[in-house]
């Protein structure tokens, strides 16, 4: 379910007005205020919220995922004019997810490997 209190929730602890947001991801204020006051949100305007605070989509729904603000940019993207203490979320689940992540791809390059050896079989009997 769609948690729109966690928008409010950067809103207010990112100091950002929701004219400022809208703007800033190109949607009327009025549908960035309609989202907040019924929590009714289509997915391209939820994409566009989650990539203006860099946060996965799937923060915004019944997750256990947070997120500390400042980690998600590089000196070259613009960084709103935030510190830390006014964002104070991290996604802890990140470094799990990169862990799952690995072992994924290490069991599909074994698969890869393990169907190109038994091709490479296949065509040798064939010689």
């Amino acid at each position: 379910m769609f948690k729109i209190e966690k928008v409010k929730d950067l809103l207010h602890s990112c100091k950002l007005t929701q004219a400022n947001l809208a703007s800033e991801i190109g949607i009327l204020r009025q549908n960035l205020n309609k989202i907040l006051n019924t929590g009714s949100c289509s997915v391209e305007s939820l994409e566009k919220i989650a990539d203006y605070f860099k946060l996965p989509i799937d923060y915004f729904f019944e997750r256990n995922v947070q997120v500390r603000y400042h980690d998600f940019f590089t000196s070259e993207e613009k960084k709103p004019d935030v510190n830390d203490e006014d964002c104070s979320f991290i996604i802890k689940s990140q470094a799990k997810e990169i862990e799952h992540l690995v072992i994924l791809l290490e069991e599909k390059e074994k698969a890869l490997y393990d169907k190109e050896r038994t091709i490479q079989i296949l065509m040798s009997k064939l010689k």
